[in-house]
């Protein structure tokens, strides 16, 4: 597999460059911080990156195993607590790994050929009713489990009326006000309320939902009590990632 590859070649990197006990562990410590960070915003939003993730606590993992020859009395009770660190993590991962897993499964699936008649006659057959179409539940079912999709996509996720879209801006109120979306399922999470809430390692949506109750407009609010009532969710993030496009992250 491709990032336990990655993993490796990340862990032998930071063997070769730190050679202490301590400066291993200071390693160890950063990395389970990055994890952690993943792991809040994959419980709060069900999004996260998850490849990061999933690198981040396979090489967290593999150098804990080359650390274990360093632990002597002295130093026993650190080495204890991390791995004691990993061993509450592990359930987060499993769930992250699932997602990788799923994704995978997906992208190996062969893309099907149907006659455009048999489709016809399929629609036909399978369509309660005139007004659900059956390919346009298909396409939007492949979403649910990107991790991103581009602006074009996005664009045509917005334009399409049969399905109900939520769309959460991810900017500061200046941008989503400056450069609006026209849209009217959207709502404007600023990138300072969610950094307030993902400080405390115990919070939850709810936590997140009480905040929103004061700041966001009542329509606005409405709409993010009623997100699981919507048949995706996607969060438009300006300028995301090292490459600076922009795109949307779905959930």
């Amino acid at each position: 597999m491709e990032l336990e590859s990655i993993s490796n070649q990340l862990v032998k990197q930071i063997i070769s460059r730190v050679s202490t006990f301590h400066k291993l562990m200071s390693a160890q410590i950063s990395l389970l911080q990055i994890f952690k960070e993943q792991s809040k915003l994959f419980k709060h939003l069900n999004n996260c990156d998850y490849e990061l993730a999933y690198v981040i606590y396979t090489c967290a993992l593999l150098l804990l195993s080359k650390i274990k020859k360093f632990v002597n009395k002295k130093n026993i009770d650190l080495y204890t607590q991390i791995e004691e660190a990993i061993d509450v993590i592990e359930p987060d991962f499993k769930s992250i790994e699932k997602v990788i897993q799923h994704n995978h499964q997906l992208s190996l699936q062969p893309t099907k050929q149907v006659d455009p008649l048999l489709d016809r006659f399929n629609n036909l057959k399978s369509s309660p009713s005139p007004e659900i179409n059956n390919n346009q539940l298909t396409d939007i079912n492949k979403f649910k489990y990107r991790n991103q999709i581009t602006p074009h996509e996005l664009r045509d996720l917005l334009n399409n009326k049969q399905q109900k879209i939520l769309l959460i801006d991810y900017r500061p109120a200046k941008d989503f006000h400056h450069n609006h979306i026209n849209y009217k399922h959207i709502i404007n999470i600023e990138p300072k309320q969610l950094q307030l809430i993902l400080k405390n390692d115990s919070s939850t949506d709810q936590d997140l939902e009480d905040l929103l109750s004061d700041s966001l407009p009542h329509d606005q609010f409405q709409r993010f009590r009623d997100r699981y009532k919507y048949d995706l969710v996607v969060l438009y993030n300006y300028k995301y990632g090292p490459t600076n496009q922009i795109l949307a992250k779905v959930t």
